[in-house]
């Protein structure tokens, strides 16, 4: 596409790709606005794969998840072989360790409101920077 020198916007998943994107392109990425994503990217997710794929119950999935099932209620789905995750959580757990990158060299703008989830009461920095 020959983009360099850009601005680039997301929200949610959209705002973990665009951390992607300038960790592991920082020269195409002038600045980053992330909007509706964690505000510490380097969690540790690797208990995730552990989740079952399968449960018979939507019950029994969330004994199963326990005590992620949280974090995730809003994910369940039931599928012809049981009830499951609407998404892979290998996948999740991979594109988690790909944020890790030097996208906070990139100028950033991260938009965390006081509804989210992520927000902590009295945090006065976000991956170094004040806010």
């Amino acid at each position: 596409m020959g983009l360099s020198n850009a601005v680039v916007l997301g929200h949610s998943l959209g705002g973990v790709n665009a951390c992607q994107l300038a960790a592991r392109h920082p020269r195409l990425v002038r600045s980053l606005i992330a909007e509706g994503i964690g505000a510490e990217v380097d969690d540790d997710l690797s208990f995730s794969p552990s989740w079952p794929n399968r449960a018979p119950t939507r019950e029994r999935l969330l004994e199963e998840l326990d005590p992620s099932a949280g974090y995730v209620t809003d994910a369940i789905r039931e599928y012809a072989d049981g009830w499951g995750l609407a998404f892979s959580p290998q996948d999740t757990n991979a594109s988690q360790r790909r944020l890790d990158g030097n996208h906070r060299k990139v100028p950033q703008f991260i938009v965390v409101t006081a509804e989210s989830p992520t927000c902590e009461t009295g945090m006065k920095t976000l991956h170094g920077c004040a806010i």
